[in-house]
């Protein structure tokens, strides 16, 4: 059987083919991620958020050659053809979506939060390169809270270590390669592969033009990744979603979103994080 689909060429159809469906998350849904997301507002964002995603993206691809892709490779597919948007947007989404859930932990009383578990590598490398935990927070925070649409905002390093605030627009990622253009000054093509039992996703490269730079030993002047403080390639270390369905699910009101960002810290993975921080630094 033929099929023509907008924007992709006619393909013969496969008997059966692979259906995208959500990865399980490190955590117990049902348990929620504190007053960040309580049980029913993780089920919106992780569960029903995700499977529409998916169930979209499926549907967008039905009968072309995108059909049996990864999310992987349909984002890559489908990121230089224009025709092909929506697919680039559900899965580039899709990708974000777990990316985000994959690196938060559930409330571990007696502990207010996880920071316990960062690493003296990384809260020594924090301190250096930004005064303090408190003002990473701070300043990422600050990223989140006057981004004025959706998007994500990511907390990256490179492979000397620096690391700083990515925010991106909408559908924008620092996952996979594609010719995405950033909210920041510098644009980044991001790469494909993941280096072997990677323990987070694939990095994100600057311009060819830039060379690496040695880690920087003073206090960086601004958190926001530049062409003239980043090193060649970037790795993202975890990224908060900025969508308003999430707070509003929370509980949090159409003006809760500053409040609800705070609440975030109290359930971010830092043991998850520093690990993946010391696996690049080290390779």
């Amino acid at each position: 059987m033929h099929r023509f689909v907008r924007g992709c060429r006619r393909v013969s159809t496969p008997s059966t083919r692979r259906l995208h469906t959500a990865k399980p998350l490190p955590y117990d849904p049902a348990e929620g991620l504190g007053d960040f997301l309580p049980p029913e507002a993780l089920k919106v964002v992780g569960v029903e958020y995700q499977k529409g995603l998916l169930d979209r993206l499926n549907e967008e691809v039905r009968g072309t050659e995108m059909s049996n892709m990864s999310i992987t490779q349909t984002l890559i597919s489908s990121a230089p053809d224009r025709t092909r948007v929506l697919a680039f947007n559900y899965a580039s989404l899709a990708l974000n979506n777990h990316f985000f859930l994959t690196n938060l932990l559930p409330p571990s009383p007696p502990h207010p939060s996880h920071q316990h578990l960062l690493s003296p590598t990384l809260a020594q490398e924090i301190r250096t390169q930004h005064g303090s935990l408190a003002q990473l927070k701070s300043s990422f925070s600050a990223a989140a809270t006057g981004l004025f649409t959706s998007g994500y905002v990511w907390f990256v390093t490179d492979a000397a270590g620096n690391t700083g605030v990515v925010p991106t627009f909408g559908p924008g990622s620092v996952l996979v390669r594609s010719q995405i253009t950033l909210s920041h000054p510098t644009a980044f093509d991001l790469l494909t592969s993941s280096p072997p039992s990677s323990p987070s996703p694939s990095p994100i490269s600057a311009s060819p033009s830039h060379t690496s730079r040695p880690r920087s030993t003073t206090r960086s002047q601004s958190l926001l990744l530049t062409s003239s403080s980043a090193g060649d390639t970037l790795y993202p270390l975890f990224c908060l979603s900025v969508h308003e369905h999430a707070w509003l699910s929370a509980g949090y009101g159409v003006w809760g979103k500053e409040q609800w960002v705070r609440a975030f810290w109290d359930v971010v993975d830092w043991g998850k994080v520093s690990r993946a921080y010391e696996y690049f630094k080290v390779n």
